[in-house]
């Protein structure tokens, strides 16, 4: 037993190593200017298409991000769901501030998610104009050379797909802010790890005639969700998703509210499972790895000195195994714009762990998901069975 334990001590500990040693170099390695020639004004046109529900703090100022790239030609498409949402007021005016904006109701989904429905809405009203189709959420801060870096692959012909990432800024050390922080810093981890990079649909671009010759009008249309689905579809069909670690959005938060981090965490598991089964088995097993040597090193650590016959060499690998992931865990933050204290920073951590546990143990017998105003039945593949409205925007 205590091989096995300390065989699974080294294949986690190198395991934490090559993905912070991956990330770390195609992340932070890196020069800060933009890695590639500048376009002109002969540039692919790109639209842009930002489904929008709700309003919600530092929006405005995140689409106005969107709306001030340095891209030379580009058009952006807001989408909600009904004309009354929210937003539209915040919407109407900066359409009326910008020529290259518009807004389109989509009406309410019945057949997939409605991001998905907006999102198709959307290019529907882009029509043919669009040689590249950029995907990006609502409320997260982009810099000016955001759009560039995204779709400068796909404009180049290098791929036909690309994907950008976002990073979470907590501004207070409230365990739940930091833990939210540090959860997105790890899926960031994954992302520049070639064999887990996924398309991440708050920031994505797609050329149009690869989004006509994959069908994926035709999946989002009955699909939960538009980034796993399509992470499936490349599976299936064999396409590759090209990171771009400079195409880098921001997402302030403060005082972030321990529901919404589990819902979202509870989403981020369902899609998996829904959308690409594989992938959620690795993860249990990779939860596994993660969970089982950390808790017996606990153990060993806790009821050394009541069991004689507990090896002193076993207490000295269990002691070192804890002080490594001591170790990683603040060495995530070099991946923070603002340095947390270590104690708020290891709490965060500890919060991390048994959130994610407790999140996918929960997903196992889960046969739906809620997503804003809407329960989804899904089925196989992320598809949509049916789907249940609740009180708008909540």
């Amino acid at each position: 037993m205590f091989a096995a334990w300390c065989v699974s001590v080294a294949v986690q500990c190198a395991l934490l190593f090559f993905v912070y040693r991956q990330g770390r170099a195609a992340l932070l390695g890196g020069t800060t200017e933009l890695p590639y020639p500048p376009l002109g004004p002969d540039a692919p046109k790109v639209g842009v298409i930002i489904p929008v529900a709700g309003q919600r703090a530092g929006m405005e100022a995140a689409l106005r991000s969107l709306l001030e790239q340095d891209y030379p030609c580009y058009e952006v498409v807001f989408v909600t769901a009904e004309e009354d949402d929210p937003a539209v007021p915040c919407l109407r005016t900066l359409t009326a501030e910008c020529a290259h904006a518009r807004h389109v109701t989509a009406g309410r989904a019945s057949r997939c998610g409605q991001k998905n429905h907006n999102s198709l809405c959307g290019i529907a009203a882009l029509g043919r104009d669009a040689d590249i189709y950029a995907f990006c959420d609502s409320t997260h801060t982009a810099p000016r050379d955001f759009l560039r870096t995204l779709v400068w692959p796909v404009a180049a012909g290098e791929t036909a797909f690309s994907t950008g990432y976002h990073a979470v800024d907590a501004l207070d050390d409230q365990p739940v802010s930091l833990g939210y922080q540090i959860t997105v810093i790890f899926m960031r981890l994954l992302q520049a790890v070639s064999v887990f990079t996924q398309p991440w649909g708050g920031a994505m671009a797609i050329a149009r005639p690869a989004f006509e010759r994959y069908g994926i009008e035709e999946l989002w249309a009955t699909n939960v969700v538009d980034d796993c689905s399509l992470a499936g579809l490349l599976m299936a069909r064999r396409g590759h998703m090209r990171l771009c670690p400079s195409a880098l959005l921001r997402t302030p938060v403060a005082a972030h509210a321990s529901e919404q981090w589990l819902a979202w965490f509870d989403r981020q598991i369902l899609f998996l499972k829904f959308c690409t089964p594989a992938m959620w088995y690795v993860m249990g097993a990779g939860l596994a790895l993660l969970f089982a040597p950390t808790l017996c090193s606990l153990a060993l650590l806790a009821c050394w000195p009541l069991f004689g016959f507990v090896p002193a060499w076993s207490v000295a690998v269990a002691a070192a195994h804890l002080m490594f992931l001591l170790y990683f865990a603040l060495a995530l933050r070099d991946f923070s714009a603002r340095r947390a204290p270590a104690p708020a920073w290891l709490r965060a951590f500890a919060l991390n762990y048994w959130l994610l546990g407790r999140v996918y143990v929960r997903s196992i017998t889960c046969r739906h998901l809620r997503w804003h105003d809407t329960t989804y039945h899904v089925g196989a593949g992320g598809r949509v069975i049916s789907l249940d409205k609740h009180i708008k925007h909540v």
